[in-house]
Formats: structure tokens, sequence, C-alpha cells
């Protein structure tokens, strides 16, 4: 009998993304909303001295603060940490990596009141095309129709899957608007299994009005 072959495509794929997109920040404050075991950190951020992770498995904190000896390190809902927090956690390079859809999270993240840097990196493994293929419409799972989703699906209709990198531009510029920033490039591409997985990395600028926004205070 032949082992089945694990595919590593999104796991390369994520860490060389995250490598090309910290090589091309300056002076980068990191935070990692959803930490985990340390493989990205482990690959990606060993040399960033000053950032956050957070991750809501108490049991993965030992390992967090151990491999992160400078940085401030929390066991939490990320989502609800944010929101709780909006001055908190002024970062300029943010990585997104949840099982599943990153898009609470990430309404949770932009804030008008966090952000101070003149540009942001902003790196996303979104695992929202799994579950748009199985609750599209006329499907009786639609855990998916809610927040920004809805809303895209509100404008563009129910099949947000067969266009998503697309519109999760439309999505992350509809997030960064208010905050002051608009998204000056856009890096996206697919893996997985029927293309499951979604990658992007966006570069956000600041508005001239934007950039002198009081500093916040560090969680």
């Amino acid at each position: 009998m032949t082992a089945k072959k694990r595919d590593n495509s999104a796991l390369e794929a994520k860490i060389a993304l995250r490598r090309q997109a910290i090589a091309a920040a300056e002076s980068p404050v990191v935070l990692e909303t959803h930490a985990g075991e340390g493989l990205i950190f482990l690959q990606c951020y060993t040399g960033v001295t000053k950032g956050w992770a957070l991750e809501k498995d108490k049991d993965l904190l030992d390992r967090m603060t151990q491999q992160r000896e400078r940085w401030f390190c929390y066991q939490c809902e990320s989502e609800k940490i944010l929101a709780d927090a909006p001055r908190a956690f002024d970062a300029n390079f943010i990585d997104v990596d949840p099982h599943g859809s990153p898009w609470p999270v990430l309404e949770a993240l932009f804030n008008p009141h966090r952000f101070t840097a003149p540009t942001l990196h902003l790196v996303v493994h979104d695992g929202s095309r799994r579950f748009l293929a199985i609750g599209a419409s006329g499907s009786s799972d639609q855990r998916w129709r809610v927040g920004l989703l809805a809303e895209l699906a509100a404008e563009y209709g129910d099949d947000l899957r067969a266009n998503y990198s697309d519109l999760a531009l439309v999505a992350i510029s509809k997030l960064a608007k208010p905050c002051g920033y608009t998204v000056e490039k856009w890096t996206t591409f697919y893996t997985g299994h029927d293309s499951h997985s979604t990658h992007y990395w966006a570069t956000l600028k600041a508005e001239r009005s934007a950039i002198h926004r009081t500093k916040s205070t560090i969680i």
C-alpha cells in the first residue's frame, strides 16, 4: 500500500510569501494574530526584535514566550482582544493565519485608532473558499453569510468563490479606508486541494492626513 503524500504547498507558500514581505518591510514590528506552534515565526521572524504574538491555545503559551524572548505574547482570542483594545498593537507588519476565515479578525483589526505607520504590510492565509464552495447559493449551510462576506454577496452576488482574490482586495480596501490607508500593492494566489486556500499580501499606504495620528500605547 502506498502512503498518501502530504500536500505541503500551503505551508511552503505561506513561508515564501512572508519572507518576501518581511524583506520589504522597513524596521518591521510584527503582529501575529494566530501564532500557533511557531512554524511561521521560526522560518520568517526570528530576526524581528519587536512584536506581538496572539494564540488562543493556552498549552502553547510557554512555547510562544520561549521562541519570542523579546516579544509580547498573549493567550487570548485574537478577535476579542483586538476589538477590546482598539488603540493597541500598533504594528507595521500583520500576519493573519487562522484555521478558516480571517474576516472576523480583520474586521476587529482595522480600527481607525490603531495604526500610525506610513506603510503597513498585511499577509493573510485565507481558507474562506472552502466553505464558500460548501455554502454556495441554494445550500442550507449559510454560516459564511456574516460581516464583510455578507456585504460582498449583497453587492456582487452569492458566487464569491469564482473571483475570490479580487473580492478579497475589495474587502481589504473597504477595511483600510476608514483607517486612512489605501492598497498600493496586492499579491495573491491559491494553493491546496481545489484551490481552497487563498494567500495575499497587501502593502497599504497611509494618506497624508492620516500619518500624524497619536501613537498608541503598547499593550
